[in-house]
């Protein structure tokens, strides 16, 4: 057999793998198919462009794009789900119609990686560990056998492209715009896949200006300045600031508080707290109801922070100063016995830049409501590539659950947690009183794969 220009390339060691590698072809591009476990949207969008721009203009282009369903979030993430959705019409009207965006769903994870280009005449073949994401291309360091080819010719990479062909068609998937999306997951991951993140962002963390103070200052436990209490911190708030200045506390509203509990609908993991999707709208709801609550509050202290920057430099100078006459009249001697110096005009400086920053990020509306709202929600972390980061993530899951239970807070106050009982059937006096948490995974494993395949009921 006649071998056709086939070589190991890399994205950062060999440094000769890269998003113009997948256009190497003799003539233009006319055909591109990919399989990747993950990708990123504006990267399916930056490939169309190019093939729409540069690619043959006499035949009719083809694309298509097959992902796992549980990771790429169109289940879960409302957000994901648009953009998904946007690709496909874009695909749609401008490619054949064989195209499409194609969600696989083989294995706990469908991790695949391959891609195939083809012109008129050649055809092009990467297959190996690269995602077809912004990172696989350019951050990570990934590895894949490529080669180029004549389109009708008998090589190794048309033999191997043949092959990726027929595993194509055993790809159990659905194509997005073609039929209704019921794919039931079988295991924990794809449960934890088809969830959503939530964080708690804490209410001055975006407001925390850096002293970078020593340990050695950071301990002593003085009332240095009646604006930042009994103990030095090496950070200052500029929220608690404006709130212990007499002057300016006066212009903040009422800091309103809710009972709502979002978290009721979560169940809590090692990487934050993980929802179910159908949790989604009764999450949304409280938060709207807590941040319509919150909002005078801040609103009235992003007002403080945009027409008191002179008063506030005052109180910021004030502290410098009275920490570093405190660090001069003390002798203060760093772990090796020599006296600190500590300048306030280094910080006043880092502190000019600092808030002008934070000005900066406060006109942007999202960052403004992203404070007011105090939880951040993202997509399940990617970390099944991961051996030891995905076993802590599904057994954090699977302690929590079980915690909930032996703590009787199901019926109470654990929605999610109920929920998840009320849906597989799980053996819930056994789950409770198993010790060994690798064998709560099993059980939940064999819970979900039992209500999606109808298997034998847990005893």
């Amino acid at each position: 057999m006649k071998r056709f220009n086939m070589e190991i390339k890399s994205t950062k060691i060999l440094n000769n793998l890269s998003f113009e590698s997948i256009f190497q072809l003799k003539g233009k591009v006319q055909s591109v198919e990919i399989i990747s476990a993950y990708t990123d949207i504006d990267f399916i969008d930056n490939i169309l462009d190019y093939m729409l721009k540069n690619g043959n203009k006499v035949d009719k282009l083809h694309f298509s794009i097959y992902l796992d369903y549980h990771s790429s979030g169109y289940s879960s993430n409302q957000l994901a789900r648009e953009k998904i959705d946007h690709i496909a019409v874009k695909i749609h009207e401008k490619f054949d119609s064989k195209s499409g965006v194609f969600l696989a769903k083989d294995g706990q994870l469908f991790h695949s990686k391959c891609i195939i280009s083809q012109s008129r005449t050649s055809i092009n073949l990467i297959l190996g560990s690269i995602n077809f994401t912004n990172y696989g291309f350019s951050k990570n360091e990934e590895m894949a056998i490529c080669g180029q080819a004549k389109k009708e010719g008998h090589s190794q990479i048309n033999l191997l492209a043949n092959q990726v062909w027929n595993y194509i068609k055993e790809i159990s998937s659905e194509q997005i715009g073609h039929s209704d999306f019921n794919i039931k997951p079988s295991s924990l991951r794809q449960v934890l896949l088809d969830g959503e993140m939530y964080y708690e962002k804490k209410d001055n963390n975006p407001f925390n200006f850096p002293l970078n103070l020593s340990p050695e200052i950071r301990d002593i436990d003085q009332n240095i300045n009646p604006l930042i209490g009994a103990k030095i911190n090496n950070s200052l708030s500029l929220e608690n600031l404006i709130s212990n200045s007499n002057k300016l506390k006066k212009l903040l509203l009422p800091k309103a508080s809710s009972n709502l509990s979002w978290k009721k609908f979560c169940i809590e993991t090692c990487y934050g707290f993980w929802a179910p999707s159908d949790e989604r709208k009764n999450i949304e709801e409280v938060i709207d109801e807590k941040s319509e609550k919150r909002s005078p509050y801040y609103k009235s202290l992003f007002k403080v922070i945009e027409n008191y920057k002179d008063d506030i430099k005052i109180y910021i100078t004030s502290i410098a100063r009275d920490i570093e006459k405190y660090v001069v009249d003390q002798h203060v001697k760093d772990s090796n016995g020599e006296i600190i110096n500590w300048s306030c005009e280094d910080t006043l400086m880092a502190w000019d830049d600092w808030y002008e920053r934070l000005e900066d990020k406060l006109k942007i509306p999202q960052f403004r409501k992203r404070i007011i709202v105090g939880v951040i929600t993202a997509s399940v972390p990617n970390v099944w590539s991961d051996t030891i980061s995905a076993s802590d993530f599904e057994e954090s899951f699977a302690e929590n659950l079980q915690y909930y239970f032996v703590k009787g807070q199901i019926s109470t106050n654990k929605h999610a947690a109920k929920s998840f009982m009320n849906k597989y059937p799980l053996n819930i006096k056994k789950y409770s009183t198993c010790s060994h948490t690798k064998d709560l995974v099993k059980m939940l494993n064999y819970a979900i794969e039992t209500m999606t395949y109808g298997a034998v009921k847990i005893t």
